[in-house]
C-alpha cells in the first residue's frame, strides 16, 4: 500500500437564498464548491490524537464484512466547527449493487431522512439522472466510471459506502453549510504511521458523507434531488484519489466540477470569475470570501477543456499520476493533442473575452447557456493619459476596457517574457478585430473613430508572478460620469422580480447627454434580463412606449453593467432618461432604503397594464419607501467635465537619481527623491523580472513634503543582489508608479 503525508479533506458548501428552488440543469445558481485543504502534514497530524481523545476503536471495517440492511456500526464523523472528529452510529438504510447507503441514527429518527429520500438518492446513483445528463438512462456511478474511472476499494469489499449525517458546521439559515466530503484518512488503517504520527479517526472504507440537514431536510420539506450533484461532485474525488493522491486542488475539484455537469445537475455559474479573471488559474483560496471565484474559474476551465478535446483528455487528466500543470500537460500529449499548456490558456482566455468560434472555434463555447459570456474588464478607462501598473499572478488575465477617446497609444514599461498581449477592437456595427501585440508599444490611429472600444488584455502564462506597468494615451471625446439616487453598495433588501418591471427616472444635468450604460445589482438571476428604454417620461399610471434590448447570462450577485452606446439616446438638461429592468426566468433585484430620491422608482407587476410608484407597495410587511439598485452611466460634452481638486492634480512626483545603470563611482546606491501632495502612507519596494519582492526601501508614514530614500543593492538579508533589471513600485496611499532599475556590478 503506497502512502503520501498530504491529504486533502474536500467537502461543498451550498448556498440557500431567499426565493432560491431547487437547482437548473443549465447553469447552478448561488451554489458553490468550498475545499479549504486540511493537509495532514506532521504537524496536523499530531492533533489527531487530540481530535480522537476518548473515543473508543470503531468497527473493524478493514475487514471484510457483508452488512445487511436494518445493521448497524459506528462511524467517526469529523466537527467543522470543534475541529474534532466524533462518533455516530449509523443505520444501512439501502444495498443494491456496489452501493451502500447508511443514515445516521438521529437523522433518521428526527425524519431528516426518510426513505424515500434514501431510495432517491440510490436511484440517482445506480439508474437515472436528468434529462441533461450525458446518459440520462444511466445513473451517476456508470457516467463517471465511464468518463473518469473506477473508484479505489480500500477494504475489499467492492462497496462504496455513503454516509447521510448532520455535518456539524455551524450552519445558520442563509448561509453556507457544507454538503458532502471525501476524508482521505478513510483510506488508511488506523495506527498507520504517517510523517511520524499515527493515524486515527479513520472508518477504514471506501466512504463518502453526504449532509442531511439542511442538505436533504429543510423549511419542513424533504428536497434530496438537491444534494444529488454533491453525490457525483464527491464521487469523482474519490475515484481521483484512486489515481492520483497528490493531485492539485483547482484540478481535482475542476474536475468534480465537470463530473457533475456530465451527470446533468449543470454547470457552475461563471459568475463569480468573470468579475475577476486576475486571480491565478492555478491557485486556491478556502476562505468563504473567495471560494466561489475559484470553483468558478475552474468549472470554467475544465469545461472548456472537455468541449474542445473531448472526454478522452480529462478521463487522462484523472488517472495521470502528475500533478497540476504538468499532469495537463502531460494528458495532451498522450492524447496527440499538439498544443502546449501556455497556448491553451491563452485561448481560453481569449474565449473568455470575446466568445466567438467562427474564426477559430477555439475562441468560442458551443453550449446554448454559455453563448453570451463575458469577462468584465478589470478597469474601463475612460479618462487619459492613465497610468497602469500592477503584479500580475501567475496563469492570469488583466484586462482593460479603453473607450471614449482618439488616437490611442499604449507603451509598456515592464515586459516579462511569458506575457503575451492581445487587443480586440471593435466597431460599432459589431465588427471586430484581433491583434496580438507584440512591441514596446502599440498605437491605433483609428480608434474613436472606426473603431469604438478595444479591450487589451495581458496574459501571463508563466507561474510567477510578475510586474506589469504601462501608460494610455488617447484624446478624450467626452465627459463621462454615472448618476445613481443610491448611493449603497448592497442591497438592504432583495426582492424577486420575475415578469415584472423595475424602473428608475434619473434627470439629465447637463445639454446632449447621451445613454452610454445601465447597471444594476443582480443579487441572483437566471440569464435573460430585458431592459426597457422609454421614450417618455415614466409617472403613476402611465405606460409609456419604449426600446427593449435583451441580454442572456447576467452575472449574479455583483452590478451587472450593459452596454446601451448604440442606441444613441440623448437628453438635455432636466430631461429624463427612463430605464427598466426585467428579468425574464428569474432574478432578485437589490433594494436600497435610501430615501433621498424618492418617487423615482416605479414597479410594473406582471399582467398589470401601467406603472405604479415603488412606494404603493410592500415587501415583508414594509413600505417600499426606497429605491431600486439601478444606476446610469452617460456622457456630455468635455466643457462640463469638472476640474479635478487640486490634490489630485499631482499626487507625487518620483525621481531616480542614481543614475541607472548603478552602481557607479560616486554613486553607490540608487537614490529615490519624491515630493507628496500631504501627509500620507509611502512604500517603495523592488521586485526582480520575475515579480518577486527583493527588498523594502521604506514602508511607512510620510509627513512630506519631500523625501528622499535610498537602494543599495542588496536584498531583504542585506546581501548583494546579481546584476540584472529590477522594478521599483512607489505607492503613495492608493496610487502607485513602477520605475525601472539597471544594476550592475
Amino acid at each position: 500500500m503506497k502512502f503520501s503525508t498530504t491529504f486533502v479533506l474536500i467537502f461543498l458548501f451550498i448556498w440557500i437564498s431567499s426565493g432560491q428552488g431547487q437547482l437548473t440543469p443549465t447553469l447552478r445558481d448561488r451554489s458553490y464548491c468550498g475545499t479549504p485543504e486540511r493537509q495532514l502534514t506532521a504537524e496536523t497530524l499530531s492533533k489527531l490524537f487530540m481530535q480522537t481523545a476518548g473515543l473508543t476503536e470503531p468497527d473493524r471495517h478493514y475487514l471484510p464484512k457483508r452488512y445487511e440492511i436494518g445493521e448497524s456500526a459506528q462511524f467517526y464523523t469529523y466537527n467543522f466547527v470543534d475541529e474534532k472528529y466524533q462518533q455516530i452510529t449509523a443505520t444501512l438504510r439501502s444495498s443494491a449493487d456496489h452501493i451502500n447507503i447508511w443514515v445516521e441514527d438521529t437523522e433518521w429518527n428526527n425524519f431528516h431522512v426518510i426513505l424515500g429520500d434514501v431510495q432517491g438518492i440510490l436511484n440517482g446513483l445506480l439508474f437515472t439522472t436528468p434529462a441533461s445528463s450525458i446518459n440520462p438512462d444511466s445513473g451517476i456511478t456508470f457516467i463517471i466510471h465511464q468518463y473518469f474511472g473506477t473508484p479505489p476499494d480500500f477494504d475489499d469489499d467492492g462497496i462504496t459506502d455513503f454516509l447521510i449525517t448532520d455535518i456539524k458546521d455551524g450552519w445558520k439559515e442563509n448561509e453556507p453549510f457544507i454538503a458532502g466530503y471525501f476524508n482521505p484518512i478513510d483510506q488508511y488503517e488506523n495506527g498507520t504511521s504517517v510523517g511520524g504520527s499515527l493515524i486515527a479517526g479513520s472508518n477504514e472504507r471506501d466512504l463518502l458523507y453526504i449532509d442531511s440537514y439542511p442538505g436533504i431536510f429543510t423549511d419542513t420539506s424533504h428536497q434530496f434531488e438537491q444534494v444529488l450533484a454533491t453525490v457525483a461532485h464527491e464521487y469523482q474525488h474519490l475515484i481521483h484519489y484512486n489515481y492520483d493522491r497528490a493531485e492539485e486542488t483547482w484540478v481535482n475539484e475542476g474536475l468534480s466540477e465537470l463530473s457533475s455537469f456530465l451527470c446533468g445537475y449543470g454547470l457552475r455559474n461563471p459568475s463569480a470569475y468573470l468579475l475577476d479573471c486576475s486571480i491565478d488559474l492555478t491557485g486556491w483560496d478556502n476562505t468563504i470570501t473567495n471560494a466561489l471565484k475559484h470553483y468558478a474559474k475552474t468549472a470554467l476551465w475544465t469545461y472548456y477543456l472537455y468541449e474542445k478535446s473531448g472526454s478522452d483528455l480529462t478521463r487522462e487528466i484523472t488517472q495521470s499520476v502528475l500533478p497540476g500543470v504538468e499532469g495537463v500537460s502531460s494528458a495532451l500529449m498522450r492524447q496527440g493533442i499538439m498544443i502546449s499548456f501556455s497556448d491553451l490558456l491563452i485561448h481560453f482566455f481569449i474565449t473568455i473575452i470575446m466568445n466567438d468560434g467562427s474564426l477559430n472555434n477555439l475562441h468560442g463555447f458551443t453550449l446554448g447557456q454559455l453563448e453570451d459570456l463575458r469577462a468584465v474588464p478589470q478597469k474601463t478607462v475612460v479618462e487619459y493619459p492613465y497610468d497602469i501598473s500592477v503584479q500580475q499572478k501567475p496563469y492570469s488575465l488583466q484586462l482593460y476596457s479603453l473607450e471614449n477617446g482618439d488616437s490611442l497609444y499604449v507603451q509598456f514599461f515592464a515586459l516579462p517574457a511569458a506575457t503575451d498581449r492581445y487587443i480586440q477592437k471593435t466597431a460599432k456595427d459589431s465588427e471586430y478585430s484581433l491583434e496580438e501585440i507584440t512591441g514596446t508599444d502599440y498605437q491605433d490611429f483609428e480608434f474613436g473613430s472606426r473603431w469604438l472600444k478595444e479591450k487589451l488584455m495581458i496574459i501571463n502564462t508563466s507561474n510567477n508572478n510578475s510586474i506589469l506597468a504601462f501608460n494610455i494615451l488617447a484624446a478624450e471625446k467626452y465627459y463621462v460620469t454615472s448618476l445613481a439616487y443610491s448611493t449603497a453598495t448592497e442591497a438592504d433588501l432583495n426582492i424577486v422580480t420575475t415578469g415584472n418591471i423595475c424602473a428608475n427616472q434619473f434627470v439629465a444635468p447637463y445639454d446632449s447627454c447621451i445613454l452610454r450604460s445601465v447597471s444594476f445589482n443582480s443579487v441572483q438571476s437566471r440569464g435573460r434580463v430585458r431592459l426597457h428604454i422609454y421614450l417618455d417620461p415614466l409617472q403613476d399610471a402611465g405606460n409609456p412606449l419604449d426600446t427593449v434590448s435583451e441580454y442572456s447570462n447576467i452575472l449574479e450577485n455583483e452590478w451587472v453593467t450593459l452596454d446601451l452606446e448604440n442606441f444613441q439616446i440623448m437628453r438635455n438638461q432636466n430631461e429624463t432618461f427612463d430605464l427598466g429592468v426585467e428579468f425574464v426566468d428569474y432574478g432578485v433585484l437589490g433594494y436600497s432604503k435610501d430615501p433621498s430620491n424618492l418617487n423615482r422608482s416605479y414597479l410594473r407587476r406582471e399582467n398589470d397594464n401601467t406603472f405604479s410608484l415603488l412606494s404603493d407597495f410592500k415587501a415583508n410587511n414594509e413600505i417600499l419607501n426606497g429605491i431600486w439598485m439601478i444606476r446610469m452611466e452617460y456622457a456630455a460634452p468635455l466643457n462640463y467635465k469638472p476640474e479635478p481638486p487640486d490634490d489630485s492634480k499631482i499626487p507625487f512626483t518620483i525621481n531616480l537619481i542614481g543614475p541607472t545603470p548603478f552602481p557607479t563611482p560616486g554613486n553607490p546606491a540608487m537614490r529615490v527623491q519624491y515630493t507628496i501632495s500631504k501627509p500620507g502612507r509611502v512604500k517603495i519596494e523592488v521586485f526582480n523580472v520575475l515579480g518577486q519582492k527583493i527588498r523594502t526601501v521604506f514602508d511607512g508614514y510620510d509627513q512630506g513634503p519631500i523625501g528622499v530614500r535610498w537602494w543599495d543593492g542588496t536584498n531583504m538579508n542585506q546581501k548583494p543582489v546579481a546584476s540584472g533589471q529590477y522594478f521599483l513600485c512607489f505607492a503613495y496611499n492608493e496610487r502607485s508608479e513602477i520605475r525601472k532599475i539597471v544594476l550592475l556590478r
